[in-house]
């Protein structure tokens, strides 16, 4: 009997919408697990178990000492479980990396049946990776896939000089891990050349959109993809930091007339200053982090221009494939995106590019967009290419071919 088994940070709706009042907020990450996990059981027919754990800001940056464990079960026959840990700031990793492994131990003589195991470990956090190779050692037949969204080495870059020095031994931890992994599924191309994946088995991956959300996000889109009112809404959902360029997002709104709005929601550590910002620019709208998607596709579908902005020169940007882009494209609204190197030429098409990362530029190119008699044109078949090659079950369906070959 075949069996799969998830190693990340899964939830369901109600465990995701708990973990968010408590501080956990990263809605990419949640979604993007879900939609994979949910095509890989629908084309396999194959239902997942799932061993977790979300990671805190530790104690005393966040409230608790100590995170609780949460059993819940996403589909019928289904066994999930977050697991506990203590939480002190700087150690909390090692609490993580221990309960994970105590999980899975415990789920090898109590789940585990004795058939084909397959193992899918989502982002190279050193816990879930401990997790994978403890299965690897008792079970060394098991075939471990490492899903890579983002490289950690690269996820903060506000750190202090003590969690530099802990980031630096945790990334040697995580690549020791490499040996008990049998393929990797990379967001980037460029991720492989930094991971040295030429003696590897690798694919590029860049997530999937739910195929359940397909139907809602386009019911909830205006029909003809005409601006409402006359004033131009540009939007960006995601990251509120200047490493991703949001300072120079708002300067560029001097370089554009009254007709414009800039609309933002989102977290991070200038959010602070936003809101100042805001507060004396009535052109400038911050919502803050909405957690309900309903509520912020209701916002997205009145945005005349979807934003996706990095700093281009900043390392951490070749590596990443914003995955914003799938409901982005979907809503059937222009996109506006910095020419990064992890977005695939087959999405260039159907996007509008930011040449050069400065205010000015920022709003010549919105410009450009505005003024594009056939932008909603191009909108529509980047709806299109998303819908038909990167809903779930087609991603789930790559995957496993791949895996088969």
């Amino acid at each position: 009997m075949r069996q799969f088994l998830w190693l990340g940070s899964f939830m369901d709706d109600m465990t995701n919408q708990v973990m968010t009042i408590k501080g956990y907020k990263n809605a990419a990450s949640y979604l993007s697990q879900k939609n994979l996990l949910e095509g890989l059981e629908t084309v396999t027919g194959i239902v997942f178990d799932s061993i977790s754990a979300v990671a805190m800001a530790g104690y005393p940056r966040q409230g608790n000492i100590y995170i609780e464990s949460v059993m819940f079960t996403h589909k019928a026959q289904a066994e999930d479980v977050l697991v506990g840990y203590f939480n002190p700031l700087y150690f909390n990793k090692l609490f993580m990396r221990s309960a994970m492994i105590k999980e899975v131990k415990r789920w090898i003589q109590n789940r585990y049946k004795g058939g084909d195991l397959d193992v899918y470990i989502y982002e190279m956090r050193s816990a879930c990776l401990a997790a994978g190779a403890q299965i690897k050692k008792q079970i060394p037949l098991a075939k471990i896939h490492l899903i890579v969204p983002d490289l950690p080495c690269f996820m903060d870059l506000n750190m202090s000089r003590v969690k530099k020095f802990l980031k630096k031994i945790d990334w040697g931890i995580i690549t020791s891990y490499f040996e008990y992994i049998d393929d990797f599924f990379l967001y980037t191309e460029t991720m492989a050349g930094f991971l040295g994946m030429q003696d590897k088995k690798w694919m590029v991956v860049e997530g999937s959109i739910n195929i359940k959300d397909i139907q809602t996000i386009t019911t909830q889109c205006r029909e003809n993809n005409k601006p409402q009112n006359e004033k131009k809404v540009i939007m960006y959902s995601g990251w509120i930091d200047k490493s991703f360029g949001i300072d120079k997002l708002i300067d560029s709104l001097s370089y554009l007339d009254n007709t414009y709005e800039l609309w933002i929601t989102g977290v991070g550590p200038y959010e602070n200053e936003l809101k100042r910002i805001a507060s004396n620019d009535k052109r400038i709208k911050y919502y803050g982090f909405i957690s309900k998607r309903e509520e912020l596709l209701q916002l997205q579908t009145n945005a005349s221009i979807m934003l996706n902005i990095r700093d281009p020169q900043i390392e951490a940007a070749h590596y990443c494939f914003p995955s914003k882009l799938f409901e982005y494209m979907l809503l059937g609204i222009p996109v506006l995106t910095v020419n990064l190197r992890g977005i695939p030429t087959e999405y260039k098409q159907f996007l509008y590019e930011i040449d050069v990362f400065n205010s000015k530029q920022i709003a010549h190119s919105i410009q450009k967009v505005m003024n594009d008699p056939r932008r909603f044109e191009k909108a529509i078949a980047g709806k299109r290419f998303i819908i038909d090659e990167k809903n779930n079950l087609t991603v789930a369906k790559k995957i496993i071919r791949f895996l088969e070959e």
